[in-house]
């Protein structure tokens, strides 16, 4: 995938790749956490990485070792702790000091679960933690209905397939409105030209 980097591929690869976001599979101990930290600012520009504009960063899975988002957010790089299930990995990633968390709406859905309640659980611990600054990304947006849900669960920013937003400026009242006003305006021009055509 174009932009996205494993930690897994060898260095040279590194080199070679266009890249706005780098993903750790698994880091081992804190030497090598630091190394990679250091080597991904390099790779992707300390710029893309740190200040207010989310460009780059590295993205971590929601695991019970949240020991490589700590250490990153020291290098102040930020981190997108994502494959986010519950509120405990939530909150224990917040506690770490990452940037953004990423619960997967769409997938907890799938399996019978409620995803955008997970999203409105998530929002209400952060905001009782002033201390708390981790955005809320939703996830596996499966249809328009989720984008409403997810924002108005307080969701930050959410990724959304291209085809759900087409799906979501779609409205067949919209459709059969415009298509009310073509017919008129051609029944107009018609009119005009027959006009013209009797003078």
């Amino acid at each position: 995938e174009a932009g996205v980097l494993s930690f897994d591929l060898a260095p040279e690869a590194w080199c070679a790749a266009d890249l706005d976001l780098v993903v750790v599979q698994s880091l081992q101990d804190l030497h090598q956490i630091g190394s990679f930290g250091q080597q991904a600012a390099l790779l992707l520009d300390l710029d893309a990485l740190r200040g207010p504009v989310h460009r780059g960063g590295v993205q971590i899975g929601a695991c019970d070792d949240q020991l490589p988002v700590s250490r990153l957010k020291q290098d102040d790089i930020r981190t997108n702790v994502t494959l986010c299930f519950n509120a405990n990995q939530a909150l224990l990633a917040a506690r770490a000091g990452a940037f953004v968390v990423s619960p997967f709406v769409g997938r907890l859905d799938d399996i019978s679960e409620p995803g955008v309640e997970l999203i409105h659980d998530i929002v209400q611990l952060y905001t009782m933690d002033p201390e708390i600054d981790t955005q809320v990304l939703a996830a596996s947006i499966r249809h328009p209905r989720h984008i409403i849900e997810v924002a108005q669960a307080g969701a930050d920013i959410a990724t959304v397939p291209f085809n759900v937003l087409q799906l979501s400026m779609k409205h067949p009242l919209t459709d059969a409105g415009i298509e009310r006003f073509l017919a008129d305006w051609r029944k107009r021009e018609a009119e005009q030209v027959t006009s013209v055509g009797a003078q």
